[in-house]
């Protein structure tokens, strides 16, 4: 979210395409989510807000739910050294 053509051009290198300028500006374009909603035609409806943590702010703050996919998110991810931003400031 925060550089996608930097995220789409590793994407790109990890799998093998196409990785020039003209094809990572093109994935930018295509998949921001204005152009997402555009094009969809009959699943438009479908294409949420976009963003990041969004979906956390559909359920209560404190609730079972976030505190189990944080425990389940930890416990998958641990060893990785990856982390996600999911927004409002907490890094998992």
């Amino acid at each position: 979210m925060k550089d996608p053509k930097a995220g789409i051009a590793k994407v790109a290198a990890h799998i093998g395409v196409s990785n020039d300028e003209a094809t990572i500006a093109k994935t930018v374009e295509n998949s921001a989510m204005a152009n997402m909603k555009a094009t969809s035609g009959v699943y438009a409806g479908n294409v949420r807000a976009g963003g990041v943590g969004n979906w956390r702010k559909k359920m209560p703050e404190n609730s079972v739910l976030n505190s189990v996919f944080d425990g389940e998110y930890l416990k998958q991810m641990r060893g990785t050294g990856l982390t996600l931003e999911f927004g409002d400031g907490l890094v998992l």
